[in-house]
């Protein structure tokens, strides 16, 4: 393989464009979802998803369901550190989540 790549003199790159989608959960409720995030990180890792309101938004959208490895990007039409974003979903009685995905 890598002879293959030092004797290739052209190079293939596919640039993917995120698709985006908002998502709203009504409280009161479980939001059943377990999230993730790093310093520097550009949103919430979307980890798990459980029984709750992000669950019944799912059933109820089964064209563009919210999916492990997605990532929160911002709550209420605003980006937000995770940190940020994280408080903002807690807070608010109705967030607004901007939940970004790569498609391959």
């Amino acid at each position: 393989v890598l002879a293959d790549l030092r004797d290739d003199t052209s190079l293939s790159i596919e640039v993917l464009h995120p698709t985006e989608t908002s998502v709203l959960l009504k409280k009161p409720g479980v939001l059943g979802i377990t999230l993730n995030y790093k310093n520097g990180s550009v949103g919430l890792l979307v980890k798990d998803i459980q029984d709750g309101l992000l669950d019944d938004w799912n059933k109820s959208h089964p064209d563009t369901p919210i999916k492990s490895g997605d990532l929160i990007v911002g709550v209420n039409g605003v980006r937000f550190t995770p940190m940020g974003a994280l408080h903002q979903i807690k807070e608010s009685s109705a967030p607004i989540m901007t939940v970004m995905r790569y498609v391959l």
